[in-house]
């Protein structure tokens, strides 16, 4: 269990270089096309920034755990982890791997709302400003550094038949010489221990062909069929502004979050107050830090500087001192001589 969640976590850490970096550069191509960080001023894009649009999706699809694509693969594995760990540890493991498999399965809900906000917003619909209806594709370097990073996610979602097993014999090395409970057999994914098992391969050619099934239905649904008039919509026709935007898409998402605010706003209140304590115990020890040095440190420190300075005035580079100075020293040595017998 324990190869198996390292190799996860190790997996999961590489995928999310890949599909954060790509979503970083999609927002950094938006931001450069239109000008602005607002969603709500966007609207419209995939039209107009078709590569960006479809490497944001994957990169989107990739961070919210959506097969058959990396981030899928990795939390996958997780879950494998956090299940075998709840079945098979004590009651406090057992209590630990399941609130993290919830806790798990909550962020990736949350994810999946935060990117279908941000794609929906950014690039359907129509556009909401000027800056949108305008946009332009980035140029070239941009967007070969986005479709790198999109085409890596896939690949290592896809391919992870023949990417996990190489993690795993690096997990197995560190933990224990003999590898982990995963396996990987022809295109599928098979978690020894229980016997679960996922196929990214054959889900992505599933996804293909139901894709492609649904757009040949609606085509040949439309096949001879005009529309000639627009839909009815309570007397009036749609407009720009009528599209659901990024502060009413999270509206639900705030509400029904609310009490986790709540109590995040107390304990951010205790924790204010908690550090309020300390920096009155930070000013107390910076008081008292400073009076060991003035006694151990800064009194010799001071009678090492009198003596340096004495000792530069009896050098002072006359030569002639020097000599007095040797003479002295001759006739205090002589009668020292002298007296000694």
């Amino acid at each position: 269990i324990a190869v198996l969640a390292l190799m996860a976590a190790l997996y999961h850490t590489f995928n999310h270089a890949m599909f954060k970096g790509e979503l970083f550069l999609g927002a950094g191509a938006l931001l450069y096309s239109t000008g602005t960080r607002n969603m709500e001023k966007m609207g419209g894009l995939f039209r107009r920034m078709p590569a960006t649009a479809i490497c944001f999706l994957i990169g989107a699809l990739a961070i919210s755990a959506i097969p058959p694509f990396n981030g899928f693969v990795s939390e996958w594995f997780t879950y494998q982890s956090l299940f075998n760990a709840a079945m098979q540890g004590d009651k406090a493991v057992m209590i630990v791997a399941v609130f993290a498999a919830v806790a798990l399965a909550i962020t990736g809900a949350l994810a999946v709302t935060c990117f279908v906000k941000a794609y929906g917003v950014s690039f359907a619909s129509a556009p909401r400003s000027e800056a949108a209806a305008n946009a332009k594709e980035v140029p070239a370097p941009m967007v070969f550094a986005q479709g790198l990073l999109a085409a890596i996610c896939v690949v290592l979602g896809i391919g992870a038949p023949v990417i996990a097993p190489v993690l795993v014999d690096v997990a197995a090395s560190v933990l224990h010489p003999y590898g982990g409970v995963f396996a990987a057999e022809g295109m599928e994914l098979l978690n020894q221990y229980s016997g679960a098992a996922t196929s990214t391969p054959a889900i992505a050619i599933a996804l293909v062909v139901l894709v492609g099934l649904a757009c040949g239905y609606r085509k040949l649904k439309t096949v001879g069929k005009v529309q000639k008039s627009q839909p009815w919509a309570c007397g009036y026709a749609p407009n720009e502004h009528m599209p659901v935007v990024a502060t009413t898409f999270a509206s639900e998402v705030s509400w029904f979050m609310q009490p986790l605010y709540t109590l995040r706003d107390r304990c951010t209140a205790v924790c204010w107050s908690i550090a309020h304590f300390f920096q009155k115990l930070t000013g107390v020890a910076e008081a008292v830090e400073p009076v060991p040095d003035k006694v151990l440190v800064d009194a010799p420190h001071k009678g090492v500087e009198k003596l340096a300075d004495l000792a530069t005035k009896l050098e002072g580079g006359n030569y002639s001192i020097y000599i007095c100075y040797i003479v002295a020293a001759l006739v205090v040595f002589l009668v020292l001589a002298v007296q000694m017998g």
